[in-house]
């Protein structure tokens, strides 16, 4: 069965390695620190993982999942953030995610597991009828 990178960006590196520790088992998983680097090949990956706010970026978690989702629509995102301001609830709210999840919900390990199984389960399916098209395009 194919294996999903799990991508994940969020320029705390304590937190990033909480995100893989917590999610190692469900498979690969590439961390970036830096959300420019994790956009220079965004057309390629199929799961992130994005914090909503970076520290020391000019970007913002909003920015970065729009450019994923804007050029790699077949990539599930999923937004984590501890509490957005009020001026980008909107913003969050029409960016269509996958899903969006609290840090200060009580529960948001077991829920970003849950999540990220969810995401996979899609991915796979989604790889598995690009390579039967794939296939049958190419017997034509």
């Amino acid at each position: 069965m194919t294996s999903v990178l799990i991508h994940i960006v969020d320029d705390d590196i304590e937190a990033g390695e909480e995100f893989r520790n917590l999610l190692n088992q469900l498979g690969d998983i590439v961390l970036y620190t830096v959300p420019e680097e994790f956009l220079k090949s965004v057309g390629t990956k199929r799961l992130c993982i994005i914090d909503y706010r970076f520290n020391n970026s000019g970007l913002t978690g909003i920015d970065v999942a729009e450019k994923v989702m804007e050029e790699n629509q077949r990539c599930k995102v999923i937004i984590v953030t501890g509490m957005p301001g009020n001026n980008d609830l909107l913003k969050l709210i029409n960016l269509k995610a996958f899903k969006y999840l609290n840090k200060n919900d009580n529960d948001f390990k077991t829920q970003l597991i849950k999540y990220v199984q969810q995401a996979i389960k899609i991915v796979k399916e989604d790889i598995r009828i690009e390579q039967l098209v794939s296939k049958r395009l190419s017997n034509e």
